[in-house]
């Protein structure tokens, strides 16, 4: 198996069943400052989100000026928040039930478009756990890290308006803080370790 395959019901680990259905609970969307939650509208290609005001955030300067990260049990608790907030609360969870785990950044270079994504390794198999990218969630099977992260950068090139622009994928090392803006989670992404530019 390779690829697409939604793994999660045949996953012998119950942890990692567990862990899947409580972490897709989160609906993608952040909270901005004023406590509103502001979800994207989705096209071809992506999606994009609004401002406070319902008005579509072309530039994402709401976004940015908005956009907090919060803690794995804030996330847990609103069941709100973009890929990297999926992300840490999945890592709380896996960390608690001692599952071993990376955390990934993939970086569309020239757009500094982004996406924060899991892997984990069981029975010799890799493992791509996606909540929060719509057209592909689910848990799906590799033969190598490579083979999933080739796949994966892959994926996020064939969606873009740009399918020859530069794409890296970092492993984050350092945990995330609460309270980053957008640009602090981007430089953490680019400060991760290099593990493939397509």
């Amino acid at each position: 198996m390779n690829g697409y395959d939604l793994v999660c019901e045949s996953m012998s680990n119950p942890s990692i069943k567990r862990i899947y259905n409580q972490i897709s609970k989160i609906l993608y969307a952040y909270m901005d400052k004023k406590g509103n939650i502001i979800k994207p509208s989705y096209h071809k290609g992506g999606h994009e989100w609004s401002d406070g005001d319902g008005n579509i955030d072309s530039d994402e300067s709401y976004f940015i000026e908005h956009y907090i990260s919060k803690s794995a049990q804030e996330i847990l608790r609103t069941k709100v928040g973009i890929c990297g907030d999926a992300v840490e609360a999945t890592r709380f969870l896996m960390d608690k039930a001692n599952i071993q785990y990376k955390e990934y950044y993939l970086e569309q270079v020239k757009y500094h478009n982004g996406h924060s994504f899991i892997g984990y390794v069981e029975n010799d198999n890799y493992y791509w756990f996606e909540t929060s990218w719509r057209d592909h969630n689910g848990i799906h099977q590799f033969n190598s890290e490579k083979d999933m992260l080739i796949h994966i950068a892959q994926l996020f090139k064939s969606q873009s308006h740009d399918n020859s622009s530069k794409i890296i994928i970092n492993h984050m090392i350092k945990n995330r803080s609460k309270g980053l803006d957008v640009h602090q989670l981007i430089k953490r992404g680019q400060k991760g370790k290099r593990i493939i530019s397509v």
